[in-house]
Formats: structure tokens, sequence, C-alpha cells
């Protein structure tokens, strides 16, 4: 699902949540054990320290996401806002880009119509040999609270805000400096309500393809309806996002010419995804896509199956962002946050979402764009999430339904920061 990109991440992590959450393992495991006597006090000292970490961590609210109610038949892509922004992480390295601000109309998570932000990069230059094309990028984010994403985080003035951008942005600069505008899509409305439908990777896929024509029709980025788009997913729900974008394209954005898509450590299949990571560095964002999925599939009643303690940090999860809050349950048996006889990830009331939002199936649309996909070549990455079966499994699936897919395997057994400078420039060959 994403790279933890873990020196990084060093010194950001709440102590008051990690000690809490490292603290009441204990008590989790006991409240899932039969036999076990009750602790009631880690688990009282736990809810405590949670709530601290909740209210500390509350956004200010900002009215340029609100909205009225989107009428049915609103055209998706709709521009409802757009206004000037500041993204100094970006200029200081191509002076002259222009950003924007957009929020646009899209599919929302039960087939209404529902609103995305994202922010639009324009550069001063165009490419010398060939038309200016967009780049539409996902983030490589998941998490489920509001004011977590790059439209909220623009004025990097906090170590939080450049940690969140530095992924997108860094990302961005082959792009613009190639003379290519650049669309990062937040994938939902970033101050809407929490939890968000981030980790649901149809809907993501929605908000991405209809992101691209919001910014096709924005006056002054040197674009028009029949610009190129290329999607870029490098990791976590932009994966997700790049992935089902590429196979949903041909009918629900036939308008979009999509001729490439880079798609990064993507969960084709999410029983796989959350099993594999219980107990492991990922427990946290295997437990955080299962509630990402309810958002869109309530028929998981997944408050029902939980024990006292996975309650109080689904609330959390529910409310907050990726970092810190996930991190934390690094290592953690998620059958610990569990009533005694439910699973994380075998329950028939997940069969569903689980089948709906999975990828590379032998009913998933072929996709027509050519299709760069990346993968670690262990899962015994320190950095990386994703079993690396399912990714080739979904690139075998791909070929065999006709699609043109190629696969990069890379070593992710240190840092990850350049690993994705190989596909920008394959995907910019590409336009």
């Amino acid at each position: 699902m994403t790279f933890i990109r873990r020196a990084r991440i060093r010194g950001i992590v709440p102590f008051a949540l990690a000690a809490a959450l490292a603290g009441s393992v204990g008590a989790g495991t006991a409240a899932a054990s039969p036999t076990a006597a009750p602790q009631p006090g880690p688990l009282a000292s736990l809810s405590t320290q949670l709530d601290d970490v909740a209210r500390a961590v509350a956004p200010t609210p900002d009215p340029f996401y609100s909205h009225a109610p989107i009428a049915a038949g609103t055209p998706l892509g709709t521009v409802l806002r757009s206004e000037p922004a500041q993204v100094p992480l970006v200029t200081a390295q191509v002076p002259g880009v222009r950003a924007s601000r957009i929020l646009y109309v899209t599919t929302g998570a039960h087939g209404n119509r529902d609103a995305a932000s994202a922010v639009v990069l324009v550069p001063p230059q165009r490419p010398s040999d060939k038309s200016r094309a967009l780049i539409a990028s996902g983030i490589a984010d998941e998490s489920l609270g509001a004011y977590c994403r790059p439209t909220s985080s623009l004025d990097n003035t906090s170590p939080v805000s450049r940690f969140r951008n530095s992924g997108p942005f860094d990302s961005a600069m082959p792009s613009l400096r190639a003379g290519h505008t650049v669309l990062v899509a937040d994938l939902v409305n970033d101050g809407g309500p929490a939890p968000a439908a981030s980790l649901l990777p149809r809907t993501s896929g929605h908000a991405l393809l209809d992101g691209a024509r919001a910014a096709l029709h924005l006056p002054g980025t040197g674009l028009d309806a029949s610009s190129t788009v290329a999607l870029y997913g490098p990791s976590g729900g932009g994966a997700g996002a790049a992935a089902f974008g590429a196979e949903l394209a041909p009918t629900y954005a036939p308008d979009l010419h999509i001729p490439a898509a880079v798609l990064g450590q993507i969960v084709p299949d999410h029983h796989n995804f959350i099993k594999a990571n219980s107990g492991s560095v990922g427990a946290g964002f295997a437990f955080a896509d299962l509630l990402g999925l309810q958002v869109g599939h309530p028929e998981m009643r997944i408050d029902e199956k939980l024990n006292p303690l996975g309650r109080k940090v689904a609330e959390v999860f529910r409310s907050s962002c990726t970092f810190p809050a996930y991190t934390a349950l690094s290592h953690l048996p998620l059958e610990a946050l569990f009533e005694p006889g439910h699973s994380p990830y075998a329950e028939a009331d997940y069969r569903t979402a689980f089948a709906t939002q999975a990828l590379a199936t032998p009913t998933s649309p072929t996709p027509t764009a050519t299709l760069r996909i990346t993968r670690c070549d262990s899962n015994l990455s320190p950095v990386s999430v994703t079993p690396v079966g399912d990714i080739a499994g979904a690139a075998s699936a791909y070929r065999a339904a006709g699609a043109d897919v190629s696969t990069r395997v890379v070593s992710c057994l240190g840092s990850v920061t350049d690993v994705y400078a190989p596909d920008l420039a394959w995907l910019l060959e590409q336009v």
C-alpha cells in the first residue's frame, strides 16, 4: 500500500500515543482471550491518552472546502471553486510556477455527486519538443481524517506540512521542469467530514479522473480538452487511484486521452494485504485499510466486531492523519483489537467490499493505457508493506487480459527516496 519512510518519521510519532499503544498490546491481547483476567487500568489509561491525542490534532476549519449540495446531473469535473495558492516547496526549486487550489465535482463513495480537492501547478515554460500534457498524480496517503493532504498544508511552515508535501511535490518537479502541468490530487475533499473515502480505491480512481477533467478546463493551465493526460500513482492511496483510473477510464472518462500510467505498490487484494500485515510493521496501515473500506461499505459492521481497545483506536484513526497515528500500531497483531471469534480479514461481512475494491480481477476492465508497475523484490523490506506476490499477480492478470504492461522490480531494503525517478522519466517519455 505504501512506502514507510522511517528516517523521516522519527520524532513525529506522538510519544503519548505510541507509548499508550505499546503498553496496551498485552491488554488488548488479554481482551481477546476468553481465559484472561480483565485489565481495566491500561485500557482506561489508553482511552484517556487517545482522547488527548485526538484533541491535540483537531484542525481549524477552512471555508474553501465548504460547498452547497451538488445536483445529481452536475457534470463530472466541474470546478466549484478555485483560488491562487503559494507552494514554497515547489517555487524554491522551480521558480515561476503558478499554483491553484481547486474544489471540483466527482463521484462519491455511494455513487452520489461529491466534491474533491486538488492543487494544479503550471510551469512558466512549455516543453521544447511536444505539446504540454497533464500529469495527474494521486498522493501516496491513507489518511482517514480531514486536513491531512497537500491542499491544506501548502504553507510548508511546520515539520508536519513539510513531511506531508515532500513526496507529492518532490515527484512533481521533473514534470514541471519538462514544461508539463501537474495535478496533485487529494483524492477526497480534504476539508470534508471524516472518515474520508481516501481508502476506497474505486472512488479515488473517480476523483483522479475527474481532477484531470477539472484541470483541463481550468483557465491559465496551457491545456485544453484534447491535451494528453498521464496517471501517476506512486504508492498508497494514489497507487490505487491510478490503477482504478486506468481500469475505469475507457468507460468512465472516454473523453480523456490517457496513453500511460505508473502504478506503484498497489493493493490488488485487501484480504491478503490485511492478513499479511497483521503483527508486522504495516499493522496500522492494514487496520486503516479495513476502516477505510467501510466508508463505502457500511455492511462490514466493523465496530460490532471490535473490542473496547479496537473501538478506541478506530475512533482515533477515523479522525487522524496517516502519520503519526498509523505507525504506532507497528507489529501489533490486529486480532488484539477484535472480540473473540472475530477477525480483521476473514469475515463474511467483508467479502463484498474486498471484491468491489479489488484490482486486476477476472472481471476487471482491461486498461487501454500502457502500464508500468513498480514493486519491491521481497516481502522482507522494512519500508514497504504490500505483498509483492499480489502485485506480480496483478501485472500478470493485466497482461493476460491484453493490457500493455511492463514491470520494474526494485530493492526496497534501503532508502526509497528516489525509487520512482525512473518511472517518472518513463512516464514523461509517453506523453
